[in-house]
């Protein structure tokens, strides 16, 4: 019993250091330039690894409401008429 506690405790410290370690390094990039930035231009000063993810999350913001594809929708310019146009 007393060897099931000590791997249970064992098992516990590792999760929390890693937890509190990928917080540390999050943090980190996020006082370096990156998420500091809000909405300010693309390419802001985290351009440095991981600001392809930076980016990405930024574009979220950029977009309207019906997504990267613009306010025409995922059915592109000409809608439910497909691609021949209307008839």
């Amino acid at each position: 019993m007393r060897h099931l506690i000590d791997r249970l405790g064992t098992t516990l410290t590792l999760a929390i250091v890693l937890v509190v370690a990928l917080g540390g390094i999050a943090l980190a990039s996020a006082l370096s330039g990156g998420g500091s930035g809000g909405r300010s231009s693309a390419t802001g000063p985290g351009a440095g690894p991981g600001s392809a993810a930076e980016r990405a999350t930024r574009r979220v913001v950029v977009h309207g409401k019906r997504g990267p594809r613009g306010p025409r929708g995922p059915r592109g310019p000409r809608g439910r008429r497909g691609p021949e146009g209307p008839q």
